[in-house]
């Protein structure tokens, strides 16, 4: 698998014809009937894979920037052995465009080739930022160990960067009534429509889907909880690294402002600046974005009516089992990206004099230890077990994990789990140093511990999938995340719950974001 620096930002149809029920898959018997056509998947490690199928029309020409269409249906035997094109997006950190406008594809997998019972269905959401990614992350190699538990994997495409998320004055204009901005969101509710039609095909569960992903996975995951407009869709969600509390959303006004600053790079700026920028090509949107990426979810009103984290602080969130967690060192991703101590003040306004204290209570650290712990607790993980708070307060069974086993090989080089490196564990690939651990490098096979982690981070992954818990025989307790003393999940050499996991760091960010809201995290 190829991999460029850049994934390390972010990294990740009825009835089957297989004949009988319980039959194996055989080359000839995987075509399946999709509610737009039949289409014919491959046998892969064992696994019947469909990739690249159509869930929505292509959103290009005059259906940019528009909630995705309905997919025109087809009468032949569609091939489904290929990934589709990944949406379109820049080279990273600098280049031309690559993918394509035409990406709104979803790919599926079904454990074993057998239609038998109903299986719990797991649908993976990439990260990178917003800005890159695609359906075929971590996915490209095929099988996974999610897969081999008897969960239908499911992955899909969504427009990203500027294609994903745009605003402009003149849209309610030329679409009343239309949802806006939030385009990426709306395909990954298309997305999960497409699921809930079409899942039963494959041996799948419409009424067991789990949704999860990543860093910007995760933050969808998030924003998915909180929109009205995805309930009933899926039934359990795990947001890993998705962060919650701090620079989560974005208020319309301003989405609205960068959509004509963006006009006005172009050129088209005025009257008609709205069809004009749809005529313009892929690489001329593309090349009128300037500085560094920003793209979070926007408070349109309709997808979302509040910002993600006052959602869930009022109890606007479906009633689905939540789990959320982090890594020990998620701010190596701005780390790469150059933030700093003193980044951390003026973007955010944290003082790290004033944290010092209370990160010094263990021992003293490095001014380096200091930023990274301060980074990572104020990004992801105020944010993931916040959440994770106030979805146990709207009555939601809720666990909360904090990843901090490093492999062997990688603990000289390694300070802590960087940024995505879970995701690695839960599927049950090989080790990707370029990508996640320590670029440039190169690893040998994981160690018999690594594997032993992996195996039972999928296993309560696939756990949680089936049952909405996600303990199992053999497996460490995973105590839930209530009061009076919420659990979290240690995954060590030695893993197990603990209670008011970093609970004199976290709650500093806490009253901070309860100062600025004026709502409670706890």
């Amino acid at each position: 698998m190829s991999w460029t620096r850049a994934a390390a930002l972010s990294v990740m149809i009825g009835a089957l014809a297989l004949g009988l029920p319980g039959a194996a898959a055989t080359e000839a018997t995987l075509v399946v009937h999709t509610a737009s056509g039949p289409v014919r998947g491959a046998l892969q490690d064992g696994m019947a894979a469909f990739k690249g199928i159509p869930f929505a029309a292509p959103p290009v020409g005059t259906l940019r920037w528009r909630p995705p269409q309905p997919i025109t249906p087809w009468t032949g035997v569609r091939d489904a052995t290929e990934f589709g094109a990944m949406c379109a997006q820049p080279t990273l950190p600098s280049g031309p465009a690559r993918g394509s406008e035409d990406c709104l594809s979803i790919n599926v997998w079904t454990p074993d080739g057998k239609t038998v019972g109903k299986r719990p269905v797991m649908v993976w959401i990439y990260g990178g930022a917003f800005v890159v990614g695609s359906s075929a992350q971590l996915l490209d190699q095929g099988a996974t160990e999610l897969s081999k538990r008897g969960v239908v994997l499911v992955s899909f495409n969504y427009r990203v960067g500027r294609f994903g998320f745009f605003a402009h004055p003149d849209m309610a204009k030329a679409h009343p009534g239309e949802p806006g901005a939030n385009y990426w969101l709306m395909d990954q509710i298309a997305a999960l429509k497409w699921v809930k039609a079409n899942i039963s095909a494959f041996g799948g569960d419409p009424d067991n889907v789990t949704i999860f992903g990543v860093s910007a996975g995760g933050t969808s995951v998030n924003a998915l909880v909180a929109s009205p407009a995805a309930r009933g869709l899926f039934h359990k969600a795990i947001s890993q690294s998705g962060g919650g509390l701090f620079n989560s959303s974005m208020p319309l006004a301003q989405a609205r402002r960068a959509g004509m600053a963006i006009a006005a790079r172009a050129g088209v700026a005025g009257p008609g600046s709205l069809d004009r920028l749809r005529a313009m090509s892929t690489a001329q949107i593309l090349a009128n974005e300037q500085g560094p990426p920003e793209f979070l979810p926007v408070v349109d009103g309709m997808l979302l009516t509040d910002t993600l984290p006052a959602m869930f602080a009022k109890g606007h969130i479906a009633p689905v089992p939540f789990l959320a967690g982090t890594n020990s060192n998620e701010f190596s991703v701005f780390g790469l990206m150059g933030f700093t101590g003193e980044t951390l003040g003026k973007r955010f306004g944290v003082n790290i004099e004033t944290a010092k204290p209370v990160y010094n209570e263990q021992g003293a650290l490095s001014d380096n230890q200091l930023v990274s712990q301060i980074g990572t607790d104020f990004i992801f993980t105020a944010g993931s077990m916040g959440l994770a708070s106030m979805a146990a307060k709207a009555g939601n069974p809720a666990y909360t994990y904090r990843l901090a086993y490093i492999a062997d090989e990688f603990r000289p080089a390694l300070k802590g789990v960087p940024h995505a490196g879970d995701q690695m564990y839960v599927f049950g690939l090989d080790y990707k140093p370029e990508v996640i651990f320590s670029p440039g490098t190169s690893a040998s096979s994981p160690s018999d511990k690594d594997r032993r982690i992996s195996a039972m981070m999928a296993d309560y992954w696939t756990n949680f999938a089936r049952t909405g818990d996600p303990n199992g025989k053999g497996l460490p307790v995973w105590g839930m995340f209530k009061p009076p003393a919420p659990m979290t999940l240690v995954i060590d050499d030695e893993t197990a719950s603990v209670p008011d996991f970093r609970k004199a760091q976290l709650s500093l960010w806490y009253r901070m974001w309860e100062r600025q809201s004026g709502l409670t995290v706890e």
